[in-house]
């Protein structure tokens, strides 16, 4: 029996350019996000790395070359890059790996709108578990830019000048320096699949903002809300949330939201319940009448209070970034 092949030809393409901010230790973890790309695209992605640091983006360059991506190393800081990135039109992609807010913003202002920024940051909040926060901003999301931005400026001013190091060197805590590996393969893994969509000019599925709280196993979209001097109560935060979110909210499914008040910021995790009403941090309202509520219930009222002092960022109680 004669058997018939077939056969699929792809016409040859130069590889895709993608600017690419940083190229310290997210960014050689991340290498697998475009080794992944190019392994399973006809076109592939060709990333210029930038880094200030004297030898960093070339010796991610070296690296990138034996997985065999196709890469560019320039040594500048972001500053000195602002004319040549808001000129970068022909750059679909613009990632964004950097350990500083102040840094992120910048980038962020200072994109093409016709590109899409992708970026991600990994936090340590005081007495808190790992957070990866990522973005995703197309020339859809050009209004949320600002607000974003605001976001990482104020994250970069409440940031200890550490680096990885604090958070995954030997002085690190033990637990995080071995989740490490699990949460940068879901980061690049994130990454990755946004590629797919950025790079063709469509409209990657995530959220704008996302946080993840258990080193990427799953992911949650996040707003920001500005409260002006001081912060409002969770609960009605959350609600007044709800009532103007931008994106689909999925009943059963948690939200959350970053709130920024004066110099400081406070991350609320929530849940739209299958019956439509809002949980917060386990249905605990943290202003004086649910305080006043929960005084015959004090241990609880006493842990609920430290965790909402312990979950706001401030000048004194910084975070921890990386890369």
């Amino acid at each position: 029996m004669k058997v018939r092949r077939s056969a699929v030809a792809t016409k040859e393409r130069p590889p895709t350019p993608v600017l690419h901010f940083g190229a310290g230790r997210g960014s050689r973890l991340g290498l697998s996000a475009y080794e992944e790309f190019n392994a399973s695209s006809a076109i592939g992605a060709a990333p210029t790395f930038v880094d200030a640091q004297p030898g960093a983006a070339l010796t991610l360059v070296r690296d990138a070359k034996t997985r065999g991506i196709t890469a560019q190393a320039i040594e500048a800081r972001v500053e000195d890059m602002l004319p040549e990135l808001r000129e970068a039109t022909d750059f679909p992609c613009i990632v964004v790996a950097l350990d500083h807010g102040e840094a992120i913003a910048t980038v962020i202002e200072n994109a093409p709108e016709s590109s899409t920024v992708i970026g991600s940051l990994v936090l340590k909040l005081p007495e808190e578990q790992l957070l990866g926060l990522s973005f995703c901003l197309g020339p859809h999301d050009l209004a949320l830019r600002p607000i974003v931005a605001r976001l990482f400026r104020e994250i970069g001013s409440l940031t200890l000048p550490r680096g990885s190091e604090a958070l995954f060197g030997a002085s690190g805590d033990p637990l995080e320096r071995a989740g490490e590996p699990v949460l940068r393969a879901a980061l690049a893994a994130r990454l990755s699949s946004i590629l797919r969509k950025s790079v063709a000019r469509l409209k990657p599925e995530v959220s704008p903002l996302e946080m993840t709280v258990d080193m990427g196993s799953s992911s949650m979209p996040v707003f920001v809300v500005e409260s002006g001097e001081h912060f409002q109560s969770a609960q009605a935060l959350a609600h007044s949330t709800v009532e103007q979110v931008a994106v689909p909210l999925r009943r059963g499914e948690p939200f959350a939201v970053i709130e920024i008040a004066g110099r400081a910021l406070r991350f609320h995790v929530c849940r739209l319940r299958t019956d439509g009403r809002i949980v917060v941090e386990g249905g605990t309202e943290l202003d004086e009448g649910s305080v006043a509520r929960l005084a015959e219930e004090e241990a609880a009222a006493t842990r609920a209070i430290a965790r909402a002092q312990a979950a706001t960022i401030a000048m004194s109680n910084p975070l921890l970034t990386s890369d």
